[in-house]
This record gives C-alpha cells, sequence and structure tokens, in this order.
C-alpha cells in the first residue's frame, strides 16, 4: 500500500498561539505547542468527536483494529488537526 493515499475523517481542529522550538533540527526531541483556552476547547472536542467514532467501530475486525486517532500539526498555518484514519 505505499503510494496510495490513506482516508481520513476530520474530527476538528484549532489554532496554536506559538511553538518551540522555532525550527526544527536533527537534534529536536520535542515540540512545545501553546493553545489558547477557547482553541484548546475546540482541541478537546475534536478529540472526544474521534474517539466516540473509534469506539463505534469493531475492535474485533481488522479495519477496526488499524483505526486510529491522528494529529497533525500544521507549522507554516499554526493549525492543528485531528483525524480520524480508517488504516
Amino acid at each position: 500500500m505505499a503510494g496510495k493515499k490513506q482516508k481520513g475523517t476530520s474530527c476538528g481542529s484549532c489554532d496554536y498561539v506559538v511553538r518551540s522550538p522555532k525550527t526544527l533540527g536533527a537534534n529536536s526531541k520535542a515540540l512545545n505547542i501553546k493553545i489558547g483556552f477557547e482553541e484548546a476547547l475546540k482541541l478537546k472536542i475534536a478529540v472526544d468527536e474521534c474517539v466516540l467514532r473509534l469506539n463505534k467501530l469493531n475492535r474485533a475486525t481488522k479495519a477496526g483494529k488499524r483505526a486510529a486517532l491522528e494529529l497533525i500539526v500544521y507549522l507554516d498555518k499554526k493549525r492543528l488537526q485531528v483525524v480520524k484514519r480508517n488504516s
């Protein structure tokens, strides 16, 4: 399946205020992201929505076991997105 684009369902997104370090290098071990209160509420709702969607899946099937929550960080847009991935 290499090269095949995975399908996902967006559960929500939020903006963040600042991140550090400003530039990521080969030695960067962590990424700190500061999120304001209202945006943190949006992130919480998005994560909750995704977990609820995952909980509805049949975990006895391969598809149910492969499904996962994915957190995407858009560094250029200062945005976080929560996505439910099917594989």
